[in-house]
């Protein structure tokens, strides 16, 4: 599977496969990458990249005892929207 993700605020794919292959494709990409300027970094690398962008991961800065206006993501919640999951509990809180 190649779903598209935007972790680091930039336009990005995962690679999801199985781990007996995982190896294989790495090395090809590496090759193939080369002549674009394809080159690993580390997590910590994409962390930083992450924490410019002003995004937050999910499980590390943003939690579920968080609320979307906590982390000025209020736009991500209608209160125009008739009923949804979870509605009462997180316009109680806020």
């Amino acid at each position: 599977m190649v779903p598209r993700t935007g972790y680091s605020g930039e336009r990005g794919y995962e690679l999801i496969m199985g781990s007996d292959i995982v190896i294989e494709v790495w090395q090809e990409l590496l090759q193939r990458g080369q002549a674009f300027g394809l080159r690993p970094i580390s997590f910590e690398g994409l962390e930083m990249v992450h924490i410019e962008s002003g995004l937050m991961a999910y499980g590390a800065e943003a939690i579920e005892q968080n609320t979307p206006w906590e982390f000025d993501m209020d736009w991500t919640v209608s209160r125009n929207k008739e009923d949804f999951r979870g509605k009462q509990a997180l316009f109680s809180r806020n």
